[in-house]
Formats: structure tokens, C-alpha cells, sequence
């Protein structure tokens, strides 16, 4: 049609929205109707295969489909651009909401992560493709998720007539494929002795627990449920068994009620809310054609060469093996899956201690299908019960029949010219029992102990230890390390194999690195497991290039070490602050395969580490971080740097941020610990303030008892020794405050210039806390005690419960009427005329006064 008479902006807006299509001529005002391109998003459902076989046709018949008129962009088909689309795996994560991200499990996090140029990418392929006049479809499994149309509507470009294509299968089916792989999944990534989902577990719980609302009441606010009317923008009128159009406007009741939110319905409905989703298109996976003969053929507009092709692929194939058609539990005796069925007896004879398991988390799965071995072999070679024989436990009757009555509604509502009156579900339905093995009942019945009976026979091996110890700095790590070197003989009494940082200056020949169990020049064994991101941030921080780079010998040579370690029976312990870096925490499982790995780490409270970790700080500070800091080199600023998210918006609400992640120093133990909890189950966080560091190393994390023995001896003999206390650097940063002002100066000049002040003071009477000082506010001070009891909390919870918040606070008011918060205020030394002797240390060309 042509539109000759120009049209008002409201009938111009009426047009754009209602028609397939419009081209105006904004010179003349004059313009035409021309048909929109259309998008086909498949976003693909569990249990239909069609994301699988799709993907598998868009590939080989993308040259027949751009004869079509189509172009296409294909999850988990980029091939680094071979095809000509984007890469468009990660799509759902540049959509969703950090809130729908932290569902994702931690195996698949990578899952969660949007790539920079994603939707740029996407986005320049799809206006390529709108300037071509083609059409596009776009397949991704991970848009079905839910929170995912909303943001999705709001990306693609209003030219886009846009039709969700998703396909439907029975719900029976469905849960129980979706059962079937989360089982693997558990298996596969999750499942450890300390976090099985119980509730769940059996196929009957898992039915129970995805519908309980179902079976069990509604508990559902009534004005949820409606969803009103919404009128199509083109009708659809094709009554055909094979697809239709999705109108959620009947059977609201049932439908709502199942919580598995992946389902057909859900997605469709999720789509549907969206006013650029309204057509929606639902393709019956029980139809008698495969999904791409659907696809093409039904769904697609005039797509002919692509329609062919598929349908003669179809006829040419002997047997539908991609298409599970025989997905029905013909063999009704017993009316489980065999395995599964071994699996829920091990697991409920772990849960009711009839088995033990006291190995790593990681080899849980491998310990349980072990145990399922050992049912399977009992069955066999028993007299008197067979598989057959388990005692069963089923849905009950009204389970059994609001889950086939749910089913019913669902295709009644997604495929209602295919429903006719539901005869074909209700038959399928007939074929299944939901069923499970009666775990509780076996486990109660002694007639069934010998299943258990040959537990010590299978049970895995145990793996060789490897504690890690990674620091944290300023909590005695350099003396751990010496006493292990010492101790060397001792601990491999106790079957210890020792690679302790700092140990190269033994002597003898330069090209020993292992001297008996002790792995002797293995300081840069960090630099081995870092990512090459860090390996920079490393070299560049530390100015030093050789920090950064692995030597040729230390990987050969620690793996000869770790040999020697498995070859006397002997677990290993690693000590080595640089550890504590990003990206360790991945790289050591690298070079740490089958090893039962515990990572070590001293905890300190904070307001006392921060004090010992600015002595450090100050005793490695170079001209460069003086610069950067401007002169601003004393303790309160230290904290200040530091801390300054936490005073900045700490004490009130911060979002999303928890107080213990308001401190930017990487290297204290919550933040090494955060790090690491991400890969490694296994995390050891000892108390320094217990006393003896070396003692509750050797006792409670090692438990090596010849060595534990002997630093307990040598303990009472020296405790009365005390360490040599800190010397000052209050002067140091007095001077370093006062120089900046005028010509920056070097580190030896500062030093120099606070031994002079020192001496000048002592002339005249007067010490260092004479000085005026500047101490942390008393806002400051309360989030630093705050923060530090939340860091106790978090990393020794009992602890903290029992007696270590009275005795944090105590330490901390100790540490605060000792003034230990402050520095000396470089302003008012120089504003204060009390003060002007100090300036004899300056030359006259530097007096401040003067300059001032």
C-alpha cells in the first residue's frame, strides 16, 4: 500500500507499530508499507533436542538456508567465524542480572561471564543483515532462563518482526529428563559428603520437591494467576497438530503449580509478557516429523530449498537415532533405572553412617559409584534377592494423578489442536510407574545388611596429602619455614616431604635442589602456577623482572620431588607467601594432580595485621610508591589508603558489598581465603593469636606426632623468651613528609635526616612521643573494630562464638589507648613555631619556614 497523504505522528507511530513494515520518505512526508525482516529466536527447551539438532542443520544447510533468504547465528557453532555469524555463546550472560548470574553453578561460571564485544559484535551481524533485507535466526539454549526476555526485548532493534520459537514436550517427560541430567551433573561437579541434596535426591523426592506445590496446596496469591487476553498482531489460523500459537488464557490453575521454571509453558509465558514477544510459536516435539522438518518446513516463511532438504534427510534415515522416541519405561520390574537405583542405597546407607568416608571432597562421586559397585556385586551373588527384589517405594495415587492431570493441561494449553480430548497422553502416561527404591525400609529391614557387608573392600585409596601454605605475610610464615628447614629429619620420621620457601642458602653444591626431603631452591615455584596476567602485575610491582619468570629446573625438579614424596609413602608440605597471588589458587591444582590438597592460612586480627603489614610496607617502599603517595607514608595514611572504601561508605548501607569486602589489601587472609574458597574445598584458617604459630602448625595442621612432640618440649623451655619489638618509623615518615614539600629527596637522605632529628630530640629532653600527633577518627577507629570483628566471624566463627569477640575487643582497646592508631602530624610540626629546631636537620635553601 501507498500512503500519499502525510501521515499525523500518532497515525505514523499506529503504523510503525501495527504493520509488518514502513519506509517514509521523510523529504516528501510520503512513504510505503514494505515488510519488516523477520528474526526466529529458538531459545530452546530441556528434554526436546531441539537446540542439539537444529544446531547440527543451521550448519550444513546454511548455504541452502541463505538461497532462503535466512542468515544465522548458532550457540556452540562459532568456529572461530567460519560460518560468518558471532559468537553468540555467552549471550544470556550480557543479559542477566547479577541476582540471576549467582544461580549459575560455580562449574559453570565461565557460563556467567559476557564477553566485552558480545553484543557489539552481535549487534553489527544483525544490521548487516537487516541492510541486506535478510532474515535472521538465532538459536541459544541459555535464553530460555528465566529473566532473560525483558533485556532481551529491550536489545534488539524494533526493525526485527520477532517470533519466539520454542518447542514442547510432555511434562512427565520432561521432569524426568531433567532429573536424569541434574543427577549427572551432581556427579560430574557438586556432590561431596558434606553437601547432598537429601531432599531431592531419589527420582520420586526430586518429582516431590519440583512439585509440591502441585501435590500439596497451592500457596500461590490468586491474583498471580491470570493472565489476560492479548490480541495477536496477525492471526493464525492453521488448526495443524504440529505447531501453534502460545495464548496462556485457560488451565492458569494446574500450570502454575511446578516449580521447574525451564519448562515450555514457563519460557513461553516469560517471552509472551514481553509486548515485542507476542508471537510466540510452540512446535510439538511428539509430532510425527523430526525437529528441523518442523522447523523449516512449518515455522520458516517460504523457505523451500531448506524445507527439501530436511524432509529428504528425514526420509533417507534408516532410524531416528538422534530423536530418544522409545523414552518409555517399557520394562516395568522393577520400574527404576538399575544405577540409580544402586546409588540411592549407597547414599542412604552414607547418610545413616552404614558407610564411611573420610577422603578428599573431589573423590566422593568416585567413592559412591565404587559402593554402587559393591550393591551390584552383593545382588549378584546372593542366593535369596535379586535386583528385582528391592523393596519399592511409589508417588502415591493422588501424586500419580495431578502429575498425569498437569501434563494434560500443559498440552491442552501449548498444543491444543493436538490435544483433541488427551487419549494419546493418557496411554503414554499408562506406561510409567514413578518409582524409587524405599531406601528407608531396606536400611530398616537386617535382611538387607549384607548389601553394606563388604565396604572396607570397596573403598577408594587414599591420596597423598599436599598442604599449601600460603601466608598470610606478618604472621610468622619466614619462622615457620626455618623450623620446618631445621626440623627436616623429624618431619619426614612423620612421612613429610618439605618445600619451604627461603632455603637457598644452604650450602654445598649450587645445582642441589633436593637435599633428602627437602626441596631446597623452590622460592619462584609461584611464578610457575601464576597466569600470565599476573606474572606481569608481579614483575611490574615488584620492579624486579626475575620474581615474575619460572626457572628451567623448578618444575622437572619438583616434579622428581613430589615422586620421591609418593615413592616413600610421604604427603608434602609447601610453604610460600607468594602463593597467595591471584590466579594460584588455579594453578596449583595443575601441578598438584590426584592430591588431596589443603591450603594453609594464618589468620590475624586486622587492626594488629595492618599495623605489622605497614612496618613491612615501609621497610619495601620505594621512591616510585613515594611519589605515587606523594610524601603520605605514616600509618594513618596507610589505613586511610587502604581502607578508604570502607570509611568512605561503611556504617551505612552499601549495596551489595558486605563490610569485609571494603578493604583493598589482597594479601590478608580474607581476601586470600575468598580467593581460594572459589576452587579448593579444603581451607585451613589457623589462629596466630593461640600462641605457639610453629606448635599449632605442626599439632593442628599436620598432626605429625614426633614433631608435634618435640616443639611442645621445646616450647616450655623457651616461654619466656620474647621477640625483638619493631623499631619506629614515625621519624622516617616525619622526615619524608617534611623533604617532599621542597625537593622529594631519596631514601638514603630521609633515613639520615631521622637519625639527626632523633638526636636533636635527645638534646633537648624530649622523645618521639613528644610530638604532636594525627590518629584516626573515632569513625575510623569504630569501622576498623568493625571490620575486624566481622573478619573474625567469618574466618573462625567458633572462635568468635565462644570467646574471640570479648578478646578482640579487649585487644583492640589496648591497642587504642596505646595511641597505636596514630602518626605524627607533619602540618602541625610545621605550622608550630615549638617545633622550628627540627628544621636545623634541613638546609637553608630547604628551611620550610622560609619557604612558607
Amino acid at each position: 500500500h501507498l500512503l500519499s497523504t502525510p501521515p499525523q505522528p500518532y497515525q505514523a507511530e499506529a503504523l510503525i507499530s501495527k504493520s509488518d513494515g514502513v519506509y517514509m520518505n521523510k523529504n516528501s512526508m510520503h512513504g510505503a508499507l514494505i515488510r519488516r525482516p523477520k528474526l526466529f529466536l529458538h531459545i530452546g527447551v530441556k528434554g526436546t533436542l531441539s537446540s542439539e539438532i537444529l544446531a547440527e542443520s543451521f550448519i550444513s544447510d546454511i548455504a541452502r538456508l541463505k538461497l532462503d533468504g535466512y542468515r544465522v547465528a548458532v550457540h556452540g557453532k562459532y568456529d572461530g567465524g567460519l560460518h560468518g555469524f558471532p559468537d553468540i555463546d555467552r549471550l544470556g550472560a550480557c543479559l542477566w542480572s547479577e541476582v540471576s548470574k549467582q544461580r549459575i553453578p560455580s562449574y559453570m561460571k565461565e557460563a556467567a561471564i559476557c564477553p566485552e564485544h558480545l553484543l557489539s559484535s552481535l549487534n553489527d551481524f544483525m544490521n548487516h543483515t537487516l541492510n541486506d533485507s535478510a532474515n535472521l535466526i538465532l538459536t541459544n539454549p541459555w535464553l530460555s532462563r528465566p529473566g532473560t526476555a525483558d533485556p532481551l526485548s529491550t536489545f534488539i532493534d524494533p526493525s526485527w518482526d520477532v517470533n519466539v520459537v520454542l518447542y514442547y514436550r510432555r511434562y512427565f517427560e520432561f521432569i524426568t529428563l531433567v532429573f536424569d541430567d541434574w543427577r549427572r551433573d551432581l556427579f560430574n561437579h557438586t556432590l561431596t559428603p558434606h553437601d547432598i541434596p537429601y531432599n531431592s535426591f531419589r527420582y520420586i523426592d526430586f518429582l516431590r520437591e519440583y512439585n509440591k506445590r502441585l501435590f500439596y496446596g497451592k500457596n500461590i496469591e490468586e491474583e498471580e494467576l491470570p493472565i489476560c487476553r492479548m490480541n495477536h498482531t496477525k492471526s493464525f489460523n492453521n488448526k495443524s497438530p504440529y505447531m501453534s500459537k502460545f495464548d496462556p488464557t485457560t488451565e492458569v490453575d494446574l500450570v502454575e503449580l511446578t516449580d521447574l521454571q525451564e519448562y515450555s509453558y514457563f519460557a513461553a509465558k516469560q517471552y509472551y509478557s514481553q509486548p515485542r514477544f507476542r508471537d510466540v510459536t510452540v512446535v510439538n516435539y511428539h509430532d510425527q516429523y523430526g525437529p528441523d522438518v518442523n522447523f523449516y518446513c512449518h515455522v520458516l516463511s517460504d523457505a523451500h530449498n531448506s524445507c527439501e532438504v530436511a524432509v529428504q534427510r528425514e526420509k533417507s534415515s534408516i532410524e531416528e537415532s538422534e530423536r530418544d522416541q522409545n523414552f518409555f519405561q517399557t520394562d516395568t520390574s522393577p520400574p527404576f533405572n538399575n544405577i540409580q537405583a544402586y546409588e540411592d542405597i549407597v547414599i542412604a546407607g552414607f547418610h545413616s553412617k552404614r558407610l564411611k568416608f573420610d577422603g578428599a571432597n573431589d573423590q566422593f562421586s568416585s567413592q559412591v559409584l565404587l559402593w554402587a559397585g559393591m550393591v551390584h556385586s552383593a545382588l549378584i551373588q546372593s542366593d535369596k534377592y535379586t535386583f528385582a527384589d528391592l523393596p519399592i517405594e511409589c508417588l502415591y495415587p493422588f501424586e500419580v494423578d495431578l502429575l498425569r492431570d498437569v501434563s494434560l493441561s500443559y498440552e491442552k494449553l501449548l498444543m491444543p489442536n493436538f490435544f483433541d480430548d488427551g487419549a494419546d497422553l493418557r496411554d503414554d502416561f499408562k506406561k510409567w510407574r514413578f518409582c524409587s527404591v524405599d531406601t528407608d525400609g531396606l536400611l530398616s529391614d537386617p535382611e538387607w545388611d549384607f548389601l553394606f557387608h563388604n565396604a572396607l573392600k570397596y573403598s577408594l585409596p587414599s591420596r597423598p596429602k599436599a598442604y599449601v601454605h600460603v601466608g598470610a605475610p606478618k604472621t610468622g610464615s619466614t619462622a615457620i619455614q626455618n623450623a620446618m628447614a631445621n626440623d627436616k629429619r623429624a618431619l619426614a620420621m612423620d612421612k613429610y616431604f618439605i618445600a619451604p620457601h627461603g632455603q637457598d642458602f644452604l650450602q654445598g653444591n649450587p645445582k642441589t635442589y633436593i637435599v633428602d626431603n627437602m626441596f631446597v631452591r623452590c622460592d619462584q615455584i609461584a611464578a610457575c602456577v601464576w597466569s600470565d596476567d599476573q606474572r606481569i602485575q608481579v614483575s611490574k610491582g615488584s620492579g624486579d623482572k626475575n620474581a615474575s619468570i619460572c626457572p628451567d629446573y623448578l618444575m622437572p625438579t619438583f616434579e622428581e620431588f613430589v615422586s620421591n614424596a609418593v615413592e616413600s609413602q610421604s604427603d608434602i608440605v609447601i610453604s610460600n607467601e607468594w602463593l597467595n597471588r591471584p590466579s594460584s589458587e588455579t594453578g596449583l591444582v595443575n601441578i598438584l594432580p590426584g592430591w588431596d590438597i589443603t591450603i594453609v592460612i594464618f589468620y590475624r586480627r586486622f587492626f594488629d595485621w595492618v599495623v605489622s603489614a605497614h612496618y613491612q610496607w615501609h621497610a619495601d617502599l620505594g621512591i616510585e610508591a613515594m611519589r605515587s603517595l606523594e610524601g603520605r607514608v605514616s600509618l594513618v595514611d596507610f589505613i586511610r589508603k587502604f581502607c578508604s572504601r570502607l570509611f568512605e561508605i561503611g556504617g551505612r548501607s552499601h549495596g551489595s558489598d558486605r563490610v569485609e569486602d571494603l578493604t583493598d589489601i589482597g594479601e590478608y587472609t580474607y581476601h586470600i581465603w575468598k580467593r581460594y574458597k572459589v576452587v579448593h574445598e579444603n581451607i585451613k584458617i589457623v589462629n596466630f593469636h593461640d600462641g605457639n604459630i610453629i606448635q599449632s602448625f605442626y599439632c593442628n595442621v599436620l598432626h605429625a606426632s614426633n614433631i608435634c612432640d618435640m616443639e611442645r618440649k621445646r616450647a616450655k623451655e623457651i616461654k619466656n623468651e620474647k621477640s625483638n619489638a619493631k623499631s619506629s618509623t614515625a621519624l622516617i615518615d616525619l622526615a619524608i613528609g617534611l623533604h617532599w614539600e621542597i625537593n622529594k629527596g631519596s631514601i638514603e637522605h630521609f633515613r639520615e635526616t631521622s637519625h639527626r632529628m632523633s638526636e636533636l630530640l635527645i638534646s633537648k629532653g624530649l622523645s618521639e612521643s613528644d610530638l604532636p600527633k594525627e590518629c584516626l577518627s573515632e569513625r575510623e577507629s569504630s569501622l576498623l573494630l568493625e571490620v575486624s570483628l566481622q573478619y573474625e566471624q567469618v574466618l573462625l566463627p567458633e572462635v568468635f562464638r565462644s570467646h574471640g569477640e570479648k578478646s578482640l575487643r579487649r585487644h583492640f582497646e589496648t591497642m587504642a589507648v596505646a595511641g597505636t592508631f596514630c602518626s605524627i602530624d607533619v602540618y602541625a610540626i610545621m605550622n608550630n613555631k615549638k617545633w622550628l629546631f627540627l628544621m636545623e636537620v634541613l638546609s637553608p635553601s630547604q628551611d620550610l619556614r622560609n619557604q612558607r
